[in-house]
């Protein structure tokens, strides 16, 4: 090359020649030779060793989404133990398993990554919001905002068995918001995997919790999702303090995690045991503030769905919302889930 030409190694290079990724026989396959030559030049001229120099140009990559991850941290509320890497795209493997490792979260790349992002776009979610100012929403309102984006993405091609729709309640914009989302039939058919049995399934909610598959427990399943249990114990005031906690993931048929929560209460039974409950268990979980009171997330297993409740402030909006949810699994088992908010 010229004198003039200007060169540069960018974090592909170095997932390359730390041997982070795998393409094997695919478009995407490095020149292995010709990446390690050049990471031998420019760490010499640095006096550094190859590895170690590539090393850290992929620590700056992660460095630079440790501000994102944090913000989402604080703005979802989420639960840094449970937040796990999932890489898609042509560039996954060159970012995702060093900056997993790095940020110190577990990772999964997907199948058939390379070609994902164009799989992605044909078989996006459906999704649709439907939102009204409404001073004291009644149980009614909630039902019928429900129904507007229920109708909406079934209009739009989800299937209506895939359909999950979301109410949440701002009392201080004074407004009601439904978030409707589903799949389309070309998603569902792609997305039709073979069912794990009973062990296979186990051991799939045993890598979601990093723990042997005896310690946990089924703790209650729907027609198609199935919650598993681990009990730990939660320290509290630098550990003068200890209780019981139960964390949970739930899993469908195919092995798939659906939700991850912990430090939470759950009853097994059908609808009317589930709606005798419901009541006590919120009572039991809300958190009292300057505020008031701060009802518990709350989530029902219908099916093959996961019914979220957690945005509404009324336990009779709850009732109500989840009589409407499930008017087509009266004689099926559910499972309720809760989680205090903080």
């Amino acid at each position: 090359p010229n004198d003039d030409d200007a060169y540069t190694l960018t974090p592909t290079e170095a997932a390359y020649a730390l041997d982070l990724v795998n393409v094997t026989g695919h478009e995407g396959e490095a020149d292995i030779k010709g990446v390690h030559q050049a990471f031998e030049r420019i760490a010499k001229h640095y006096q550094q060793e190859p590895k170690a120099f590539a090393s850290q140009l992929l620590t700056v990559s992660a460095e630079k989404m440790r501000p994102t991850i944090q913000k989402l941290l604080r703005e979802y509320k989420l639960d840094a133990d449970l937040i796990q890497f999932v890489g898609g795209g042509g560039g996954a493997m060159a970012i995702v398993p060093f900056a997993a490792k790095h940020l110190g979260f577990a990772y999964t790349i997907v199948e058939h990554t390379e070609v994902i992002s164009a799989i992605g776009a044909a078989l996006g979610l459906i999704r649709d919001s439907v939102e009204r100012n409404i001073l004291n929403p009644t149980n009614e309102d909630l039902i019928q905002l429900r129904q507007e984006a229920y109708a909406s993405v079934l209009a739009m091609g989800a299937t209506p068995d895939s359909i999950e729709v979301s109410v949440e309640i701002d009392t201080r914009n004074k407004k009601v918001v439904a978030v409707a989302t589903g799949a389309s039939d070309l998603q569902n058919e792609g997305q039709q995997g073979q069912a794990l049995s009973d062990a296979e399934r186990l051991q799939a909610a045993a890598k979601a919790f990093k723990q042997e598959a005896s310690a946990l427990e089924l703790l209650g399943q729907s027609e198609g999702l199935y919650a598993y249990g681990y009990r730990t114990t939660k320290k509290l005031m630098l550990g003068l303090i200890q209780r019981p906690q139960l964390n949970v993931r739930v899993l469908d048929a195919q092995g798939t995690v659906k939700l991850q929560i912990n430090d939470a209460e759950y009853r097994q039974g059908h609808l009317q045991d589930v709606k005798k409950v419901l009541p006590g268990m919120i009572e039991e979980l809300t958190a009292y503030g300057d505020a008031g009171g701060l009802l518990p997330d709350v989530y029902v297993l219908l099916g093959q769905r996961i019914v979220d409740l957690g945005g509404v402030v009324e336990v009779s909006q709850m009732l109500a919302l989840l009589e409407q949810e499930a008017q087509q699994h009266r004689d099926q088992p559910v499972v309720l889930l809760a989680v205090a908010k903080n």
